[in-house]
C-alpha cells in the first residue's frame, strides 16, 4: 500500500497536483515508518519523492526549501544504492543553488557526479583500448554515463 502511495504521490507530482502529491507521499511515508521492519530504499525514495515535491512548491520560499533539504539529508542517511545516493545529492545541490549557495552546490554536484562515475565504471561494458583514438576515455565515460542514467528512468 505504501507503494502505491508513493506512486500515486509521483504521479499526481508530475501532474503539478503538488498538495495531493505531498499528502499522497506523507500518508506513504507514515504506513512505511510503522512497518516492523521497513526498508530503507523504499523510505528513502518516499522522501527524496517529497523533498522534490517540497522544491516545487518552495517558489523561494528559504523555510520551504530547507525543508526540502531536510528530507533529503535523512533519505541519504537510508540510502546506500550509490546511483540513488548521486540522485539525492543531485538534488541537494539544485537545492543550494537555488538559496545561493555555490560552494555547497558545488560539492553536492561534484559528489553526484563522482558517484555516477563509480557506478558507470561497475555498470558499462568497458571497449577494448585502442590507442588511434585519443578520446577513448572520454567516449567510455560517456556511454557508461548514458547507460547508468537510462537504468534509473
Amino acid at each position: 500500500m505504501a507503494l502505491t502511495l508513493r506512486e500515486l504521490g509521483t504521479t499526481a507530482a508530475k501532474e503539478q497536483r503538488l498538495d495531493d502529491a505531498r499528502g499522497l507521499l506523507q500518508s506513504s511515508l507514515v504506513i512505511r515508518q510503522a512497518l516492523k521492519d521497513p526498508d530503507p530504499h523504499e523510505e528513502a525514495a518516499t522522501l527524496h519523492q517529497l523533498a522534490v515535491v517540497e522544491t516545487q512548491q518552495a517558489k523561494g520560499s528559504k523555510s520551504a526549501l530547507r525543508q526540502a533539504e531536510i528530507l533529503l539529508e535523512r533519505a541519504l542517511t537510508l540510502e546506500t544504492g550509490d546511483l540513488e545516493q548521486a540522485a539525492l545529492a543531485m538534488q541537494l545541490g539544485r537545492i543550494a543553488l537555488r538559496r545561493g549557495e555555490l560552494p555547497r552546490a558545488d560539492d553536492c554536484f561534484s559528489k553526484a557526479l563522482n558517484a555516477y562515475v563509480k557506478v558507470t565504471r561497475i555498470l558499462a561494458p568497458q571497449p577494448q583500448p585502442r590507442p588511434e583514438l585519443g578520446l577513448n576515455l572520454v567516449l567510455t565515460w560517456t556511454q557508461g554515463l548514458w547507460y547508468a542514467c537510462s537504468q534509473t528512468y
